[in-house]
């Protein structure tokens, strides 16, 4: 007898209620720690090292949790920035 492997559960859809609700993001390029002594002291000029390499995917965060991984490009218009995701970490589908 052989065992069959448990399909993947679905992923709920989000309730229309909080569907809609509006969820501010941010793209973190690097990590740092210092002391804070040397982070009172920083001032313009100053170059902070990140543990990251320059090459790594970006992280885009809600809430300070990372929920996808991506790389940087121009717009199209030259008008701003633009994060293409390359990886996410599951979030709901509607």
């Amino acid at each position: 007898m052989t065992a069959e492997p448990n399909p993947a559960p679905e992923t709920p859809a989000l309730p229309e209620n909080i569907s809609s609700l509006k969820i501010e993001l941010s793209v973190r390029v690097g990590t740092s720690v210092m002391s804070l002594r040397d982070l009172t002291s920083l001032s313009e000029g100053a170059v902070v090292a990140l543990r990251e390499s320059a090459d790594r995917p970006l992280e885009l965060c809600a809430n300070g949790h990372v929920i996808a991984r991506g790389e940087l490009e121009e717009a199209e218009n030259g008008e701003g920035l633009r994060l293409r995701i390359t990886e996410t970490k599951g979030f709901p589908r509607q």
